[in-house]
């Protein structure tokens, strides 16, 4: 999918941003991700299917994978709708193989699914590296790590 998502405008495809664009779009909706979905694995505690580990829900690569087909997705829907929803073809399987695997639940790869696509749309139309402000508002989105935890660090400057 991420091939796919760089690859689009060299076999004719249109996407809405720069490789730029993508890239910052792809690393803040990962680092979002993992943000998100660590915590909840160590802390959910979700016996896997094949008793191998307490920490299936929520499935990580199916999270990944749905985040990469959403960014994809919403880069060339207005391109070629078909070429644009392909990447949920590669989510869906790498979801679907999780489980035929026995290694998440249904719920679990559910779960990682609407995460996944919740990351890359708030990234996608809210990403803190891109996001244009007015100038006068003085406001400034900043990614953040401190003691092993992930955020973003909002700083506003009076005048």
């Amino acid at each position: 999918s991420v091939a796919l998502m760089f690859g689009g405008n060299y076999m004719g495809f249109k996407s809405e941003h720069s490789n730029a664009r993508m890239l910052s779009n792809l690393l803040v909706s990962k680092l979002l991700l993992t943000a998100i979905t660590l915590p909840l694995k160590n802390n959910i505690g979700d016996l896997r299917p094949d008793n191998s580990a307490c920490n299936a829900f929520p499935s990580g690569h199916t999270a990944a994978a749905f985040t990469c087909a959403t960014l994809h997705f919403l880069e060339y829907r207005n391109s070629n709708i078909w070429f644009a929803s392909t990447g949920f073809m590669i989510a869906t399987t790498t979801g679907a193989l999780r489980v035929m695997n026995n290694r998440h639940w249904v719920s679990d790869i559910t779960a990682g699914a609407g995460i996944g696509m919740t990351t890359a749309i708030l990234t996608y139309y809210f990403n803190p590296l891109t996001f244009e402000f007015k100038r006068e508002n003085r406001l400034c989105f900043s990614p953040t790590y401190i003691d092993s935890k992930a955020g973003l660090a909002l700083n506003y400057s009076f005048k």
